[in-house]
């Protein structure tokens, strides 16, 4: 069933958070209280709207944050992973890797070439 103009104004603001808060971990209940619905209904209500989790989301946002920081600065790969909100750096490497199917250091050095 489609969602109401209500219910899609409280997933634009949850949106517009986690843009602003992407690099916390951000509890569920939260986000819930945001968009003035449930968990349950929140994760259902999101994934149709965005057509994906709340967390792949914010894990896409963090990543192309991360391509940004790699390719436009020479911060180090543990300076990066704090920065877009992991604590190792070998977390971050983890999801980049599943992400964009490189590593990061691999990926600044191939963008770096192209430049």
């Amino acid at each position: 069933h489609p969602l109401s103009k209500e219910d899609i104004a409280g997933l634009r603001d949850v949106i517009s958070y986690i843009a602003d808060h992407y690099t916390y971990d951000i509890p569920l209940e939260r986000l819930a209280s945001i968009a003035c619905m449930g968990t349950t209904k929140l994760k259902t209500s999101f994934k149709q709207l965005q057509g994906c989790t709340i967390t792949e989301y914010i894990q896409q946002r963090r990543m192309s944050q991360a391509e940004h920081l790699l390719i436009d600065t020479d911060f180090t790969m543990g300076q990066i992973a704090e920065m877009i909100g992991y604590s190792t750096s070998s977390r971050f490497a983890e999801l980049f890797r599943k992400s964009t199917g490189l590593l990061p250091i691999e990926y600044r050095k191939i963008a770096r070439k192209d430049q």
